[in-house]
């Protein structure tokens, strides 16, 4: 199997966060992003995963060679046309002698992929959704997809296309992508990947729907920071060392790195603070804290703090990139 993973968009909602690195690598629950999206797929043993990328797109590749076995492969996306254009780049630089699964790379999917992979020959995971608008859509009857359309105004349906495809015969998937950008069709002004996908279903390809539960969003700050709010609360860690800390309290679910100093301070609920943090005397609610910050009397509520950020004697919301100054940043609260 080969696996497609587009990863080219600027992330321009998360910034300050992306002007230092590409959306995936940010951080949350003690991982980056794209750790949370490949370390399920390791199991799928793929011989290859080929990532679309643009902005800041080789930092990325450095960081998934340092860390995965797997062979990678990185297409450049020239333009930003849309994701239908972003898979067809990689399809056309791909040998298709094996099925391809593609996922994107600004949510994480929490399913069994196994069962995914083996669930039909074009296999696309849903989940319902409260307003579809926003998405592409399928509608279905048993367990086939009878029609796709992408972000209908009036949906019939409230299955969203989460981002997780399978397809045995990714020759056919390419023969589509390419017919609809070469009829310079255009969804929202982007060669859509759903507009494919319902070609070939209108062309009598069967599709198979794949419910999923799991599908959490990390594409601005606040979808951010409920996702991490979840993972904490699935997977809390407070290392042992910190039982002597004077002063601290935990309330409700935290995830703390290595080498963090806390003294005199409540932490949570839903709280990441990573590597060599050192706070003191404040109070830290829903927030994300990145290495080497340092904290002290102050009180941040629905943060995220880059690498190496001081905040001193403040209170309010900070959403500070990497080195940044928390106090030019500060949206008070009273």
């Amino acid at each position: 199997m080969k696996i497609i993973i587009p990863a080219a968009g600027e992330g321009l909602r998360l910034r300050p966060h992306t002007l230092t690195k590409p959306k995936p690598l940010l951080r949350l629950a003690g991982k980056t992003v794209i750790d949370y999206l490949l370390e399920p797929l390791v199991e799928l043993e793929p011989s290859e995963v080929t990532m679309v990328v643009g902005y800041r797109g080789q930092q990325m590749a450095d960081y998934v060679r340092r860390k995965y076995d797997f062979k990678l492969t990185t297409v450049e996306q020239d333009q930003l046309l849309g994701l239908g254009y972003a898979v067809q780049l990689a399809l056309e630089r791909m040998f298709l002698d094996e099925d391809v699964l593609i996922i994107l790379a600004d949510t994480i999917i929490q399913a069994d992929f196994g069962a995914f992979v083996k669930a039909g020959d074009n296999v696309l995971a849903l989940k319902e959704v409260e307003d579809p608008r926003r998405f592409g859509v399928a509608e279905t009857s048993g367990n086939s997809i009878t029609k796709l359309v992408e972000k209908p105004q009036a949906p019939k349906s409230n299955l969203a296309v989460v981002g997780l495809y399978y397809f045995s015969r990714p020759r056919t998937l390419l023969k589509a992508l390419v017919a609809l950008s070469d009829s310079g069709r255009r969804t929202a002004g982007e060669i859509q990947l759903t507009d494919a996908l319902s070609d070939m279903l209108k062309s009598g390809e069967k599709f198979t729907p794949f419910s999923i539960d799991g599908w959490l969003d990390c594409g601005k700050r606040e979808t951010m920071l409920e996702t991490n709010a979840k993972l904490v609360a699935a997977s809390p860690h407070t290392p042992d060392y910190l039982a002597e800390s004077q002063g601290l309290q935990i309330e409700g679910a935290a995830w703390i790195g290595a080498e963090v100093k806390i003294e005199n301070s409540t932490i949570g609920p839903n709280v990441t603070i990573y590597d060599d943090c050192k706070i003191s005397s404040s109070r830290l609610q829903n927030c994300i804290i990145g290495p080497g910050c340092v904290i002290t009397n102050s009180v941040l509520t629905d943060s995220i703090l880059g690498e190496n950020v001081s905040v001193h004697d403040q209170k309010g919301v900070f959403d500070v990139g990497d080195d940044g100054i928390a106090k030019v940043l500060t949206v008070q609260v009273d």
